[in-house]
């Protein structure tokens, strides 16, 4: 793109006039459908006079609006190639320009970054996701590893809720994971506090408690009438061709690396322990999850993952033999414990042996579920009072 152009294009869709800017972007689009060579830093002039016709624009109506316009210019170009590159350029430009953006003008900018997202995720989507891993790696190194704060929490922020609302139907399992990548290296390498407990919050923890996929349950008790309508407007978010179970192998591939930071290798085991109990069964109770969690913490970052999950069976299993035991059953344990353990119960000491079984009616008392959770102690503390 020659320098009038550039220039001309740059005047006017920074100008203080709303109609001279609305036509720029206008005349701009025409252009990029045209033009079918770049250089990157054409791309970079374009978003740069894009980003201050942003910044000049008022009212929120207005505002939302031109990010629409503006996140769509993607579509305009003749190549996949290019789409890309704009793409990237726009988080270059984004992170080099959002430390000057004052506080009244952030949420304009919020915004452009969140539709710029959606759009880049229908662009993907488009190409049948065949760019994942360009797109992911310059959200890595263009944003994702860079500072300041605000940007990255905030892409941490709308991620996941703009991955589903654009291609929640359609992504596949491998291409799911290609696009959550940078968060996961984030979480082994970033030594920022903030941003692992924004990543966790927003990213890995809705992931489990607020979507369903192909390898997860999410029967519902059918809706009174009352309910109809409220059912219907919170219908469950589903990405309907991926599985959990590839996220869950991935984040346990992080938390065994070496170079993962102790303080999150935890949280990650954490998250994966509970993702395990989400694709295992529907039917686990919160003990048995508590469980699963606790023997997940076992590992260290060389354990495997056939390890994790003979450690987190263990827990598991202990756990469903208390709550059989509560309500004064014969229950059949596997226990798989290197040198054994002893617990005792009714002032009986019972040996469990390395992959031993054993059979024994276990009216728990109330002080065996002191470990677990309210819901458990409850039921533990019932079951004494009726043995009694």
């Amino acid at each position: 793109m020659d320098i009038s152009a550039a220039s001309k294009f740059g005047q006017k869709l920074a100008h203080t006039e709303k109609n001279v800017r609305d036509k720029a972007v206008k005349s701009l689009t025409l252009f990029l459908v045209s033009k079918k060579e770049w250089t990157d830093l054409d791309l970079d002039k374009i978003w740069k006079a894009l980003f201050y016709c942003m910044w000049m624009s008022d009212k929120m109506k207005i505002q939302q609006e031109l990010a629409d316009n503006l996140s769509k210019l993607v579509h305009a170009f003749p190549s996949d190639e290019l789409k890309l590159r704009f793409v990237h350029s726009f988080f270059k430009t984004i992170q080099r320009e959002w430390h000057g953006i004052d506080g009244l003008r952030l949420d304009k900018f919020y915004t452009l970054v969140r539709m710029m997202l959606f759009q880049s995720f229908k662009f993907l989507e488009a190409t049948e996701f065949a760019l994942n891993e360009a797109f992911a790696s310059h959200l890595a190194t263009s944003i994702l590893s860079q500072l300041p704060n605000g940007l990255r929490l905030h892409v941490s922020d709308v991620y996941l809720s703009e991955l589903f609302k654009a291609v929640g139907d359609s992504i596949p399992a491998d291409a799911f994971v290609q696009l959550l990548a940078p968060f996961f290296t984030l979480m082994s390498t970033d030594a920022d506090k903030s941003v692992a407990k924004r990543v966790h919050d927003l990213i890995l923890t809705p992931l489990v408690a607020e979507y369903f996929f192909l390898d997860t349950q999410h029967t519902k008790p059918a809706p009174t009438d009352a309910e109809t309508t409220d059912e219907e407007a919170e219908a469950p978010k589903e990405f309907a061709a991926a599985a959990l179970a590839e996220v869950q192998h991935r984040i346990f591939e992080i938390a065994a690396a070496e170079e993962t930071l102790d303080r999150n290798r935890n949280l990650l085991y954490s998250i994966y322990a509970t993702m395990y109990a989400k694709t295992k069964s529907a039917t686990l109770t919160k003990s048995m999850r508590t469980a699963a969690r606790a023997g997940a913490r076992q590992m260290s970052s060389h354990a495997t993952e056939a390890e994790a999950l003979q450690q987190m069976t263990l827990w598991t299993n202990v756990s469903k033999a208390m709550i059989a035991g509560m309500a004064g059953l014969t229950v059949v344990t596997a226990i798989s414990h290197a040198g054994g353990h002893e617990h005792h119960h009714e002032g009986e000491p019972i040996v469990y042996a390395h992959n031993k079984l054993r059979t024994k009616p276990y009216p728990w008392k109330y002080s065996d579920c002191n470990f677990f959770d309210l819901e458990c102690k409850a039921k533990a503390k019932a079951a004494e009072q009726a043995l009694n």
